[in-house]
């Protein structure tokens, strides 16, 4: 699941489609994957412990998120990815 789309990017960073890619789209996937990941070994596993959840039988689901509140982050870790990406590939 993306959690952001390429007009969340252009409202941070304007120009970032004119660097010769018409979509970050595999960015949004793996930046959504990072920041799940994240989320789940630093927030969910503690919060589900103190919640009476065995975490490890009760999976975290970012599905479950109200993408909202975590699409900046994402949006920024996409574009540090489509950096890392550009700059290795001028």
């Amino acid at each position: 699941m993306a959690y952001t789309t390429d007009d969340d990017l252009k409202s941070i960073r304007p120009n970032i489609l004119s660097h010769g890619i018409s979509t970050w789209y595999q960015f949004h996937i793996d930046a959504a994957l990072l920041v799940d990941q994240t989320l789940e070994v630093r927030w969910y596993r503690g919060e589900a412990s103190q919640r009476g959840v065995n975490y490890t039988t009760t999976a975290y689901d970012g599905d479950n998120l109200d993408s909202t509140q975590i699409t900046n982050l994402v949006a920024y870790k996409v574009l540090e990815l489509c950096y890392e990406y550009h700059e290795g590939n001028v």
